[in-house]
């Protein structure tokens, strides 16, 4: 299981005996976590979604590729099948 935690962090936790089996640091604080076939998909408090291989362990740049999705924070993120939709705030200029 795929946990975030009060620090930039993202930590791999064995289900079976509650020990971390993996961590590492990222960007962001992480709000919103998925699964998305074999990679890990991340809503971040500053709007960047945000791909992650957890058979790494570690940050990549081959697996691990960001994009800014909303100028502030994620408010949901859900994936069905090669798509990603996320609800962020965003700011309205007039």
């Amino acid at each position: 299981i795929a946990v975030s935690t009060a620090a930039p962090e993202l930590v791999l936790v064995n289900t079976s005996t509650g020990l971390s089996v993996r961590q590492w640091a990222v960007p962001s604080l992480i709000t919103h976590l998925i699964s998305s076939h074999t990679l890990l998909l991340s809503g971040s408090s500053d709007g960047y979604l945000r791909t992650h291989d957890t058979r790494v362990g570690k940050s990549n740049k081959a697996s691990d590729l960001s994009v800014k999705a909303h100028s502030k924070g994620f408010q949901g993120l859900d994936v069905s099948g090669n798509l990603v939709f996320s609800i962020g705030w965003g700011e309205r200029s007039e």
